[in-house]
């Protein structure tokens, strides 16, 4: 779990490349800070709300495709040619199986 702060952005970026496609990304609010809800809501409920984001935590391919519901057409092939494409493209076939739910990876 990252905030929504540049740094924040900059380590989902980078970590979510690093485990793509099985890692999992989660987001807090814009208003929000880790250390801030743990001092907030105490041990116990940020625990709570700590396992519900990771319940709710995406794939990196899956947030860059979410984001284009709010872009024109013209911004959404920009975007997927630089953000979209060529994270795909560095799917290899023992990814392909690790992001798969139907069968588990092999060597081929």
């Amino acid at each position: 779990m990252y905030g929504c702060d540049a740094a924040g952005r900059a380590g989902v970026e980078k970590l979510g490349k690093q485990l793509f496609p099985k890692g999992r990304i989660s987001h807090l609010n814009k208003d929000e800070d880790l250390n801030d809800l743990l001092q907030q809501l105490g041990p116990e409920m940020f625990e709570a709300k700590a396992k519900k984001l990771i319940r709710e935590a995406k794939s990196l391919i899956d947030i860059r495709i979410a984001s284009l519901a709010s872009m024109s057409a013209d911004d959404k092939v920009t975007y997927a040619e630089a953000s979209i494409f060529p994270l795909l493209a560095e799917v290899t076939t023992i990814k392909q199986g690790a992001y798969s739910t139907d069968k588990p990876a092999t060597k081929t």
